[in-house]
């Protein structure tokens, strides 16, 4: 897989008909756009620690927090969310990706952790 700026600055530099003046501000933009949403979503991942009483996050932030919460917990046990989850980190895969039927199916509806294999012989105590 190619990092998406990679591809970005490709396809700057072939509609462009290579480099030209002008054309590194060009590329730097359009790397900056592909890199956009993987920002957001890392910014977003931030916003439950704000302390700031006056900003009540939205109905949308509070269901991208929950999602990207549970998507989290299934990454660390789930192959398939865990390749898509590093693929779009790692800027490899567009954002959209996170939202793929399978993937969303796999977050919202499988555990967010596996089960105990056996019961507990005994509590341990604290």
């Amino acid at each position: 897989m190619r990092p998406l700026g990679a591809l970005e600055v490709r396809r700057t530099l072939d509609v462009g008909g290579g480099l030209r003046p002008g054309g590194a501000a060009q590329a730097q933009r359009a790397v900056a756009r592909a890199a956009d949403p993987a920002w957001v979503a890392a910014v977003g991942a931030d916003r439950p620690y704000v302390r700031d009483d006056d900003a009540r996050a939205s109905l949308g932030e509070r269901l991208s927090t929950w999602y990207f919460d549970r998507l989290m917990a299934r990454a660390a046990i789930d192959p398939v969310v865990g390749a898509t989850f590093r693929d779009v980190f790692c800027l490899t895969a567009p954002l959209s990706r996170l939202a793929a039927p399978r993937i969303v199916f796999r977050t919202v509806f499988l555990p967010r952790r596996p089960g105990l294999p056996t019961l507990p012989a005994g509590i341990e105590p604290v």
